[in-house]
């Protein structure tokens, strides 16, 4: 079977999107499809759809989703709404506007988590004992999360100055959990030596880090999710295994961080986003409603 990039993680497959639309709402009734690009952003969004009318369909990437809704929009098909991460939109200014595609309000869904102050010793205790989180705030006198903020805010700062058409470099599977130590200092000098193409040189991508540096921005319109989840699955994971041993599991990634971060979000922390509002005034627009009213506890 040739590969199709519609296709929902329960393995169901699909020969088009009117196929699939079609079985889903012959078995289910689902007459709405949201649109995301990525697994995180699907469980995300599962928590709080009414799934008896709609379903999420992760299409993989930012760039799917655009050409995807666009063709809907094209051939005048409604009840899609496609969800895709803002990255540094906001900081350049340039928010492409496609009709039913919702741009995050910061870098994407997992920093529009974080911004909400999770109660993040709930996590800690399910990897790690607390008092060892507590030890490391008193000595450095910061949170634990903020230190591991400050490491992801360079990496961004980074891929910020590597995006740029003069160097346009990827930094997707960027590796880096052998340069953070301990105290959780980035070894920036040798990530850039890991990323930068042979012709450019360390001093001029590193005098364009520092000229975004001075701008100051909202480190959650700076710092990528992924990055932030990664590095303290990075620090949980013991010593004896390439981590920092802040725990001692043998091994944690970064999507075991996301799903328990999705479970401690406290959605009333989303009522008071833009992308809420933005979800609500397509609803209103469309006459569909999506959202689970009971979950989100509105009316």
């Amino acid at each position: 079977m040739a590969y199709n990039p519609y296709i929902h993680r329960t393995g169901a497959r699909a020969g088009s999107a009117m196929k699939m639309r079609n079985e889903y709402q012959i078995q289910f009734g689902i007459q709405y499809y949201l649109i995301v690009e990525g697994e995180s952003d699907e469980h995300f969004f599962e928590n709080i759809l009414d799934c008896s009318k709609c379903k999420v369909m992760n299409l993989e990437g930012k760039a799917e989703v655009k050409k995807f809704i666009e063709d809907q929009n094209s051939a005048n098909k409604k009840g899609y709404l496609g969800i895709v991460d803002a990255d540094f939109e906001h900081i350049d200014g340039y928010e492409e506007q496609v009709k039913n595609v919702i741009i995050t309000d910061v870098h994407d869904i997992e920093m529009l988590m974080f911004s909400s102050n999770p109660n993040m010793r709930r996590i800690y205790s399910e990897l790690t004992e607390n008092m060892i989180i507590n030890n490391f705030e008193e000595k450095h006198q910061k949170s634990f999360l903020d230190s591991i903020i400050k490491v992801a805010y360079d990496i961004g700062l980074l891929k910020m100055v590597m995006k740029r058409p003069k160097y346009y470099v990827n930094m997707k599977d960027i590796f880096y959990s052998d340069i953070i130590n301990k105290e959780f200092e980035l070894d920036i000098d040798t990530l850039i030596e890991r990323v930068k193409k042979k012709h450019h040189t360390l001093y001029e991508i590193k005098k364009e880090m520092e000229n975004l540096r001075e701008k100051n921005f909202d480190e959650f319109q700076v710092c990528c999710g992924h990055d932030v989840t990664n590095i303290l699955a990075i620090s949980f994971t013991s010593e004896q295994n390439d981590g920092l041993g802040y725990g001692k599991r043998r091994y944690v990634d970064g999507k075991e961080i996301e799903r328990l971060l999705r479970a401690v979000y406290d959605f009333e922390h989303f009522l008071c986003t833009k992308l809420y509002s933005a979800i609500i005034e397509w609803e209103n627009s469309n006459n569909i409603y999506i959202l689970d009213r009971k979950i989100l506890k509105v009316a």
